[in-house]
């Protein structure tokens, strides 16, 4: 007999040591086609005790589409087998199509990669922003922000930093509990910026962008030329320049650093 998509069955699991095996219940996760002409299935293991694990899913017997469940169990997304179908000892009936769905997204984020925070270290116009949009991922940039705001308002953008940045920091732990990759084109020039970042706990990788001084200074005044015919930058003088160069620290704290 072949066993189809969504079906509840009994059957022989091994424990994950492969010390042991217990009969539970599972559900068949592949599909049809597959079923039909291979002696095996894919299921997951379906348990009746919770183990408050943010991998499992509340099962109950409405979620049965057909056949019943003799109590409330829990599909455990990160339970997931390939056992014969000649061991099935009950079949105890189909899920019902929502909840399979349902369980199919619960897999999607046990298999998803953790996300990250991926961070630019780089002097003023190496090309951090061009180099951060070709990362996926969502792109923070305190520019993004300060240049509407304020302008060419040094003095203001310096005050607002900061507020900006805990805000963007906010937003990214939001980003990353919804599984998405975030990227943070903010420059941290100094070890303190960098350790403030740090600190957050958040997964980082950090990735420096590093030229020759006299490309970057070519492209200063290319991005200053552009400036005033419509581009949305910080205008560069050579004293701001200057004086970013003087700030800025080499980031060779940094364990695993992507230089570029």
């Amino acid at each position: 007999m072949h066993y189809k998509q969504r079906d509840v069955l009994l059957l022989p699991v091994p424990f994950t040591d492969l010390s042991s095996k217990k009969v539970r219940p599972v559900i068949v996760l592949s599909g049809d086609a597959h079923n039909s002409t291979s002696e095996d299935i894919i299921v997951i293991a379906i348990t009746s005790q919770k183990h408050s694990t943010k991998h499992e899913i509340e099962l109950h017997p409405e979620h049965m589409q057909r056949g019943y469940l003799p109590k409330v169990s829990y599909a455990r997304a990160d339970k997931i087998y390939t056992l014969s179908q000649q061991i099935v000892r009950k079949h105890y009936g189909t899920i019902s199509e929502i909840f399979f769905t349902q369980l199919l997204q619960s897999i999607d984020r046990v298999l998803v990669p953790m996300p990250k925070v991926t961070a630019i270290i780089g002097k003023i116009a190496a090309g951090k922003t061009t180099y951060a949009k070709t990362l996926p991922g969502v792109l923070l940039s305190v520019d993004d922000f300060m240049l509407p705001l304020f302008g060419q308002e040094c003095e203001l953008i310096r005050k607002n930093r900061r507020l900006v940045e805990d805000y963007l920091l906010a937003l990214a732990k939001q980003l990353l509990e919804k599984n998405i990759d975030v990227v943070l084109d903010w420059g941290f020039w100094t070890r303190e910026d960098r350790a403030r970042l740090a600190a957050t706990e958040l997964p980082v990788q950090w990735h420096y962008v590093n030229i020759a001084q006299q490309q970057r200074n070519r492209q200063i005044i290319q991005r200053n030329a552009e400036i005033e015919t419509g581009l949305r930058a910080y205008y560069v003088h050579e004293g701001l320049a200057q004086r970013c160069n003087d700030v800025f620290e080499e980031p060779e704290e940094i364990d695993g650093l992507i230089r570029l």
